[in-house]
């Protein structure tokens, strides 16, 4: 850390980062500092994101006045939803939510950047139907007193003079690459108002780069771990960073060639319960847990209708009662199904074919009773109106009509 920005941790500036990744480091490399110089006891460093910079900026500055409701990333989406749902645009899209997700990144970046959405003869279609949509979700927020992390920078620009707290007035903005329009706007509006405004760079470093080519994404992370592995063998205590640039889309890939390079031994269930040797700065959705997927599948799959990898997810998931028991049986069955060329089937066909025992094969009888349960479970839950914690309880008699989570022991994952 450099120690110009510690010494102003330490008077009581707030740093703002680019990711809470970095504002987590900041924090413990100040730890560190002040306990290596002695002391036993400081006050806590206050760095944060931008996006918990401005999300507790607003906060206290409409704790004691009325204003806007800022929504959450998931509610964003939800309104995005609806908004593309109603449009005459929506009708050839396969896939909404991912529409929804779209539309909310271009919004951010359109904000960021103070671009124009002229609706105007020579658009293609997707920019035309774009900006319809952000037409009509800007009306949306105003029309219901919101506000989204898009919009929130010139909202706290804009209240600035307002915002005054002891201990928040002095700011360092620190490794931002480049400023966005709207960002740099944001730090002239607080220095207007009266707060202390500095940008800080991290502390530059001499370092070397070579370039290699590998013919595919699998032996260039192979590479790459090897290498690692082969710098860990010589200092333990060094620190590495790889960068990914599409990590979202190859989170699993990566996991599998590092815990193979760094800790092969992790294949063996009794090995997974310590942590790994390295982190992924990108977080895990709950819903790719396969027992919280298992789960998600079989609520979906209660509506009654659902698509042929659903119901092969439901027969295959060792998440479901006798799974490990009828194993190879359902195996059979899954090949059943898709023998039938269909591409969704029904919930009493499913249990009618559980219940189909082919000549010399094993059958499911196990899974055909389950199924039984559940598919009357689901007719009986499709039907109600309750509150949420009503649908608590049924979602909880559904998973247990299908025996989730199985017959395997959990382990801390």
């Amino acid at each position: 850390m450099r120690p110009d920005l510690a010494q102003r941790i330490a008077a009581g500036c707030v740093v703002v980062t680019p990711n809470r990744r970095l504002a987590s480091h900041l924090q413990r490399e100040f730890d560190l500092a002040q306990a290596a110089s002695g002391r036993r006891a400081w006050p806590s460093a206050e760095c944060l994101s931008l996006n918990a910079f401005l999300e507790r900026t607003w906060a206290e500055a409409t704790r004691l006045r009325a204003g806007a409701t800022l929504l959450s990333g998931e509610q964003e989406i939800a309104l995005w939803e609806s908004i593309i749902a109603a449009a005459r645009e929506a009708r050839p899209l396969l896939n909404l939510p991912a529409a929804a997700r779209a539309a909310r990144e271009a919004w951010g970046l359109v904000q960021a950047f103070r671009l124009e959405l002229p609706r105007r003869p020579g658009l293609d279609e997707d920019s035309a139907a774009f900006a319809g949509w952000s037409a009509r979700y800007r009306a949306q927020l105003a029309a219901r007193g919101l506000i989204d992390a898009a919009l929130l920078p010139d909202a706290v620009a804009a209240i600035a003079k307002d915002a005054r707290r002891p201990g928040m007035r002095r700011l360092v903005f620190y490794a931002f690459d480049e400023l966005a329009p709207q960002s740099r706007s944001l730090l002239e509006a607080l220095a207007a108002a009266g707060w202390e405004v500095e940008e800080l760079r991290p502390p530059e470093s001499q370092g070397s780069a070579t370039r290699a080519a590998y013919p595919d994404a699998e032996t260039e992370f192979r590479a790459v771990a090897a290498q690692a592995r082969e710098i860990l063998a010589a200092p333990p205590a060094a620190r590495i960073g790889v960068v990914v640039p599409d990590l979202s889309a190859r989170r699993a890939q990566v996991q599998r060639v590092f815990d193979d390079a760094l800790e092969p031994g992790r294949v063996m269930g009794a090995s997974r319960e310590r942590p790994r040797p390295y982190n992924i700065s990108l977080g895990r959705p709950l819903a790719d847990y396969p027992l919280v997927h298992a789960a998600l599948l079989v609520l979906t799959c209660a509506r009654g209708e659902f698509p042929l990898a659903a119901a092969g997810g439901l027969v295959l998931s060792p998440f479901i009662g006798g799974g490990e028991t009828e194993a190879a049986a359902r195996a059979l069955l899954d090949a059943r199904l898709r023998r039938r060329g269909a591409i969704s089937l029904s919930a009493a066909a499913l249990v009618s074919e559980a219940k189909s025992k082919p000549r010399g094969l094993p059958g499911t009888p196990l899974l055909a009773a389950r199924l039984e349960r559940w598919t009357q479970a689901a007719q009986r839950a499709r039907r109600l109106r309750q509150p949420p914690s009503a649908w608590s309880a049924t979602f909880q008699s559904l998973l247990a009509a299908l025996g989730w989570p199985g017959e395997r022991s959990l382990d801390s994952e």
